[in-house]
């Protein structure tokens, strides 16, 4: 098969590499072209402006019950996944530490209650409530100025940067052909002696393939009519008098405030989650915010310095919840929202799976229906 992926952020490379291992897997043949609107090394995706966080259970609270199924599936593939690119990522997996400081014991208490009372029985040995002591010996530097906190074991983390140059390199090794700086312009299908193939059209004319996935994200809000894009920022910073190795969520009466640690004492602070397809500089309220309560955390961050700040339109669909749209010979994968890295790995399989059973063949599928066990 002939297979064109428009969009080579944080999906579309994760698409591309698990058509290439499972076509290796199952011995079958496939020409792989990605298009992209931006450089390799580094673009405007919202791939770029995130943590990384692979968290399902800190989303129980608010999330839906389909993008924690996602997540769980998605969170057991990891592993693999990463295991499959033979290349340094920083994926770790720690887990999390929820917190509160004694003003909001109540909202912790309340995100404590949700999470045990919608998890039911699956919360059994992934979450665990830490006294100071048990706090002291997973995390000593917050200890004394918290007195509990949640542990969810089962959570992890990967450097988004890092795992976006290894699927660059490694789908480049594997001879994909990768247009870059090219936008395409459509994509529609086009019937040949009843055959339907699909046809992407950029600025160096029109290609047919026997399917495109459209993994564009906010790029795709022409062609999908509840596409919403919704501002979120990140401050990294460098702060040698911290040594935090689990990524730390604090309850917060606005937003939901992470630090996620990388190496060499770097940290990603977020996020904010504004309903406006903004995307320009941090505004100083949201730096004074995320910055605050970093430095609530741990008094260490006061000596922190500034690496960088960044802003960006994560797609949305109304539910927020994402989804497999299936139509003739073309695929969109959209919607992923603030849980991109949490759930790519999952529909990466599940496109995978759809495109190559189906062996060319027309399928019309409009909601993330299951296709296959993870």
């Amino acid at each position: 098969m002939n297979i064109a992926i428009v969009g080579a952020g944080l999906m579309g490379r994760t698409l591309a590499w698990q058509l290439l291992q499972d076509t290796q897997n199952t011995n079958q043949k496939m020409t792989l072209t990605l298009f992209d609107k931006d450089p390799i090394e580094k673009g405007g995706a919202a791939a770029y402006t995130a943590a990384g966080m692979i968290a399902p259970y800190s989303e129980v609270e608010k999330g839906d019950p389909e993008v924690f199924e996602m997540g769980v599936r998605s969170r057991n593939m990891w592993p693999q996944f990463v295991a499959s690119l033979n290349e340094d990522v920083d994926f770790s997996q720690y887990g999390t530490l929820v917190i509160a400081h004694k003003n909001d014991r109540p909202d912790f208490q309340r995100y404590s209650h949700q999470l045990f009372k919608k998890l039911g029985d699956k919360a059994e040995g992934r979450i665990a409530y830490l006294t100071e002591d048990e706090l002291k010996a997973h995390s000593p530097e917050l200890v004394p100025q918290f007195k509990e906190a949640l542990f969810l074991k089962e959570e992890a983390f990967v450097d988004p940067e890092k795992f976006m140059a290894a699927l660059a390199k490694r789908l480049t090794q594997a001879g994909t052909t990768w247009h870059t700086e090219t936008e395409v312009q459509s994509i529609s299908t086009i019937e040949e002696n009843g055959i339907s193939r699909s046809a992407v059209t950029s600025k160096s004319g029109t290609q047919l393939f026997d399917w495109v996935i459209d993994c564009r994200g906010m790029g795709a809000k022409a062609d999908i009519h509840d596409l919403r894009g919704v501002r979120g920022e990140i401050i990294t910073v460098h702060a040698p008098e911290v040594q935090l190795s689990h990524q730390v969520r604090l309850t917060h009466p606005r937003y939901c405030i992470y630090i996620v640690p990388r190496k060499n004492n770097r940290f990603v602070i977020g996020a904010t989650q504004i309903e406006t397809e903004d995307d320009s500089p941090i505004s100083l309220r949201s730096t004074l915010e995320l910055l605050s309560a970093a430095y609530s955390v741990h008094s260490g961050f006061a000596e922190a310095r500034i690496l960088t700040t960044e802003t960006n339109c994560r797609p949305a669909l109304k539910d927020n919840v994402p989804r497999i749209q299936v139509e003739n010979k073309t695929m969109r994968i959209n919607g992923l929202f603030r849980h991109g890295y949490l759930t790519a790995p999952y529909f990466a399989q599940q496109a995978s799976h759809m495109i190559l059973t189906n062996n060319g063949a027309s399928v019309t599928q409009h909601s993330t229906e299951t296709v296959s066990e993870t």
